[in-house]
């Protein structure tokens, strides 16, 4: 599969075109490096919508494969202003080990999207550890709200 990354982004905003959209999940995974072609931002990427016709967006970071363990999810880059920013504890090349209490441990890129899309406002547990580090740190975030730990 290769070095690929995963954009859940934290865009509460709709537009009415947006809103007007399949309801799909919109989920940009790209190699590492690449450029996006789209005319959207990548920062505006991975909305989708509920069968109940509301968003669902995430919580602002990328994440990718380890070169060393393709189980494993790291954190590539997160985005200024997210909900991950703003807890102040999630970096760049944080494992992430669980979502609300679930294993991620051999989930794709879109399972793990999957897990951590939802309503804006809403929380997500997520539980990480920091390269080097032995010990799990868990973090409730607000979809792409605001933070908290």
């Amino acid at each position: 599969m290769g070095d690929m990354q995963s954009c859940l982004a934290c865009d509460s905003k709709r537009s009415d075109e947006a809103a007007a959209q399949s309801k799909r999940t919109e989920i940009s995974i790209v190699p590492g490096g690449a450029h996006r072609t789209s005319p959207r931002s990548t920062a505006s990427t991975a909305i989708s919508t509920a069968s109940d016709g509301l968003a669902k967006v995430g919580i602002g970071a990328y994440f990718q494969r380890d070169p060393n363990d393709s189980n494993v999810l790291l954190v590539k880059s997160v985005l200024k202003g997210s909900p991950s920013q703003l807890t102040g504890k999630i970096l760049v090349g944080d494992r992430i080990t669980s979502v609300d209490g679930k294993s991620c441990y051999g989930f794709s890129l879109a399972e793990l999207a999957e897990r951590l899309l939802g309503h804006p406002g809403s929380e997500v547990k997520c539980t990480f550890v920091h390269p080097g580090d032995k010990e799990e740190f868990s973090v409730t975030l607000l979809r792409g709200i605001n933070a908290r730990s």
